[in-house]
């Protein structure tokens, strides 16, 4: 089943949407070849979220790390993900 209703593709962009926020699960839900350095950013209901890696990556190997919209360090992103049991929400 996937996990979005729309996809919008021109030349080297592809953009994944469920209703009008972006969304996908499975994989990013912006992949923007035409940007400088190209990059790709995972969201969920429109914030940037990643629960296995970072929620954004250039291809020049800049990385941000996001939970539920939230940007934090690469270092608190493992802790948090490694001790997720411990949290009050799911991660």
């Amino acid at each position: 089943m996937k996990n979005y209703n729309r996809v919008y593709q021109e030349e080297a962009l592809t953009v994944y949407y469920l209703d009008s926020k972006l969304h996908r699960i499975d994989g990013p839900a912006i992949e923007n070849n035409n940007a400088y350095p190209p990059y790709k950013e995972w969201r969920i209901f429109g914030e940037l979220h990643r629960d296995d890696g970072p929620a954004i990556e250039w291809s020049d190997g800049v990385k941000s790390y996001f939970l539920y919209g939230n940007n934090i360090s690469k270092d608190l992103y493992w802790y948090i993900l490694k001790n997720k049991e411990n949290y009050k929400y799911n991660i």
